[in-house]
């Protein structure tokens, strides 16, 4: 008589091997998720601070030619003179940033005013990361004076900023958190 001896082979995986696989693809997943959260954050800080570069120096070079009479601007200072005073440029400025930009942070708009800081009841203003504070160290000095001054600064790294002043001698918003671009 012939004796046949069946073997069983085995197919497919243990429930614990698929559950062990499954926790460590869940932890991957988890810590690149996290990993990508800060590298987007980190990714609209620069872009904030790249667009509050962009516009501190169109500023400067658009407040030359206005003092200097030149008629080359950009399209944030297009019918603005020399003559022009301070709110008046810093509205128009407020309001092309707004019109041509966003908040990489998304919601609110991209450019406040700093000067509505000395307004009751405490005298602070706070904004919004990716937000640019834009005041005028004195709203009625004209453009081509020597009491001309405004002050840009943009909010990273923190959710929100504060600011008490605008320091009319540095050019700076002041009041930490050092999150403040200035």
């Amino acid at each position: 008589m012939t004796t046949t001896t069946r073997c069983q082979s085995r197919q497919g995986f243990s429930l614990v091997e698929l559950l062990v696989v499954v926790v460590i693809i869940g932890l991957l997943a988890s810590v690149g998720f996290i990993s990508y959260q800060a590298y987007i954050t980190t990714s609209r800080d620069s872009v904030s601070e790249s667009n509050w570069d962009s516009l501190r120096r169109m500023l400067e070079v658009d407040e030359m030619a206005m003092t200097s009479g030149i008629n080359a601007r950009s399209t944030m200072s297009q019918g603005t003179a020399g003559t022009s005073n301070c709110k008046s440029w810093k509205s128009q400025v407020m309001t092309e940033m707004n019109r041509q930009k966003d908040n990489p942070f998304g919601g609110a708009n991209v450019a406040i005013d700093g000067n509505l800081m000395n307004t009751p009841p405490n005298g602070t203003i706070t904004w919004n990361r990716g937000q640019m504070l834009v005041a005028c160290a004195d709203e009625c000095a004209a453009i081509d004076s020597a009491d001309f001054a405004l002050q840009v600064c943009v909010c990273t790294e923190e959710e929100t900023c504060t600011t008490s002043e605008v320091d009319r001698s540095a050019d700076v918003c002041t009041t930490p958190p050092a999150a403040r671009t200035c």
